[in-house]
């Protein structure tokens, strides 16, 4: 008997040295799977602006949610050489569980508009700044403030924005 309660009470503690690990795994693969998102709608976005000349937030005065009815799946503009859709499968929420948009606007003092997407935080499902940090250390400068990654863009500390082209049209 009190073998058994010596293997659980081993048991039990290894569990919370592993658990932190566990949670830090989870957390990466929402990294990479927002890494992979946000570079598929770049590129998606780069390629609508090959076709026809347009970014994609040109059709909407400041932002869309990337759903069946944008202009990245339909051509809902008229726009001359659009071949889409732009985009096949993209989830309409993060990993954290708020929305993928898109949007234009002014990022650090810029003079015209940037074509950005941020993840935001929809139900208060934000983005964690360690989450952040991960990832743009993985795909931009390593500075939340600077660069084309930016935490805390839209108004709010836990959104994320990823700058596509910078000064890409007038407001």
């Amino acid at each position: 008997m009190v073998e058994l309660v010596m293997v659980m009470v081993i048991m039990g503690m290894l569990g919370m040295i592993m658990l932190p690990k566990f949670t830090e795994i989870h957390e990466d693969a929402k990294v990479g799977t927002a890494i992979a998102d946000i570079k598929t709608l770049a590129t998606a976005s780069n390629l609508m602006y090959a076709d026809t000349g347009h970014w994609p937030t040109e059709s909407v005065i400041s932002f869309m949610f990337l759903n069946k009815g944008s202009i990245m799946y339909t051509n809902n503009t008229g726009w001359d050489g659009w071949n889409g859709p732009y985009l096949n499968s993209l989830k309409t929420y993060h990993p954290w569980g708020g929305y993928y948009i898109c949007g234009r606007g002014q990022i650090g003092g810029s003079a015209l508009f940037e074509t950005y997407v941020y993840l935001d935080n929809t139900g208060g499902n934000g983005i964690p700044e360690g989450a952040a940090q991960k990832l743009d250390d993985a795909i931009d400068d390593g500075n939340l403030s600077t660069g084309d990654v930016r935490y805390g863009i839209g108004g709010s500390a836990d959104y994320l924005g990823y700058v596509i082209k910078w000064d890409a049209h007038g407001p």
